[in-house]
């Protein structure tokens, strides 16, 4: 199995945890990081087919770039200091 196949695959699996993790983790009350959730685990699931069934340098850079700059979009969006985890007391 080459690298971009290998990579794509990876990257479908790390979308179906994109989209489970709001219920697993429990941030699924909030409505913003919940769908931004779905929406990105979406993207990555179709990435990492088309990367994975493609097989090609290209895709994979392209994917790994867009990969790279959603996993960073939460916290620029600023989800990450809106949503508590239900364990912590303030």
């Amino acid at each position: 199995m080459n690298t971009a196949k290998a990579f794509g695959w990876t990257m479908g699996v790390a979308g179906v945890w994109e989209i489970l993790a709001p219920f697993i983790i429990g941030y699924s009350a909030a409505t913003g990081a919940l769908w931004d959730s779905i929406i990105i685990g979406a993207v990555l699931i179709v990435l990492g087919i088309w990367t994975a069934l493609s097989g090609n340098a290209g895709a994979y850079v392209r994917s790994a770039g867009l990969t790279l700059c959603l996993a960073f979009g939460s916290s620029l969006r600023r989800f990450s200091s809106h949503t508590v985890a239900p364990s912590v007391r303030r």
